[in-house]
């Protein structure tokens, strides 16, 4: 098992990519920027008054598929790299920042 750990400063105003291709050093061959395909990724809103918006490239607080409150989680399988590749957040307060752990 390999983690990565990534802390992103959002927007209020444009949509920011969570995840892009996540590069890990391969625990077993010691290989970089090993992509792993089938991974789960743990999203954190540690934001004290932020709501975070999760969704697609054309998320916004109003468009949306997830509304992640101040202080709350969620986390989600990144079966095929699937979501990794589309998954992107705003803000209610611009500069507020997630922290993301993906598992592989």
């Amino acid at each position: 098992m390999a983690l990565q750990q990534l802390a992103i400063t959002l927007s209020n105003a444009t949509p920011t990519q969570l995840v892009t291709d996540t590069v890990i050093t391969d625990p077993t061959t010691g290989e970089k920027n090993y992509t792993f395909n089938s991974s789960h990724i743990l999203i954190q809103n540690n934001d004290a008054t932020a709501v975070v918006y999760l969704g697609t490239s054309a998320v916004s607080s109003s468009t949306y598929g997830t509304k992640l409150p101040a202080g709350s989680s969620v986390s989600m399988d990144n079966v095929g790299g699937q979501i990794a590749s589309q998954l992107y957040a705003i803000s209610s307060v611009n500069n507020s920042v997630v922290n993301i752990l993906v598992v592989a």
